[in-house]
């Protein structure tokens, strides 16, 4: 049946699934079916062809690697950043992401998925749902539609500029760096460490019940992170959260 096939390019597998064959060998996967823990790694320089990532299965592409022709099915997780190439259909329909230009588009980022915008590129129309995570380097910019499930996160490591409309349910961070623990990075700040404050600057913000994170200086500067909304509306309800980083 595909079973939790663990594996990397760099690897050589051959086997079948429920597909039919399949290949891992000098640095292509051809046919591979993740599902239950399943997980491929396409590592830069390699590739992938007709990856079915099934329920609980993982996709993890890496900067100058590519994948295509993907299938992803509800439930299973795509990682990567748009140094990565990848092309397929989700849930949602259509999506890819351009590792030349880092334009990518109709992502849906889930059950541990996550993509990371890097300086210069751009995500359009998103979805992030429970236990996805969307991060964004300064420079980074989304357009279209943003959509942030319950249990989602975007995080924001820079200024970011959104042209289109963000709908949040779930979590939107500041955070001064790109460690994974945010509750360290708070600490170190508030330890004497220089923190830079970030704004996000959006059309249209609608809030459905999420939180938006943000840090704060109460020691004399009064500096924080910013929301601006430019030239459109906030609308719904948004709860505001501040961290004191000041000592």
């Amino acid at each position: 049946q595909g079973g939790a096939l663990v594996t990397s390019t760099a690897a050589t597998v051959t086997g079948s699934n429920r597909l039919g064959n399949f290949t891992v060998e000098n640095g292509n996967a051809d046919g591979v079916v993740l599902e239950s823990g399943g997980r491929l790694d396409v590592l830069e320089g390699h590739s992938a062809w007709k990856t079915l990532v099934d329920d609980g299965g993982t996709l993890a592409v890496s900067a100058g690697g590519k994948a295509t022709d993907v299938t992803m099915t509800s439930g299973s997780a795509l990682i990567a950043d748009s140094g990565a190439t990848v092309e397929g259909t989700n849930a949602s329909g259509k999506f890819s992401i351009d590792g030349t230009s880092g334009q990518a588009s109709g992502l849906l980022l889930e059950n541990g998925g996550s993509f990371t915008v890097n300086a210069g590129g751009l995500a359009s129309n998103t979805t992030v749902g429970h236990r996805g995570t969307l991060t964004l380097a300064a420079g980074g910019s989304l357009s279209g539609r943003t959509q942030l499930s319950k249990g989602a996160s975007m995080v924001l490591n820079g200024d970011v500029v959104s042209t289109g409309d963000i709908v949040n349910a779930g979590e939107i961070r500041f955070d001064n760096q790109t460690t994974p623990d945010a509750a360290l990075s708070r600490a170190v700040a508030k330890g004497g460490s220089p923190v830079t404050f970030h704004k996000l600057t959006t059309s249209n913000l609608t809030g459905q019940g999420g939180t938006i994170n943000m840090r704060v200086r109460l020691d004399g500067s009064n500096t924080s992170d910013q929301l601006v909304i430019n030239g459109g509306q906030a609308t719904g309800k948004t709860w505001l959260a501040f961290t004191n980083v000041g000592n």
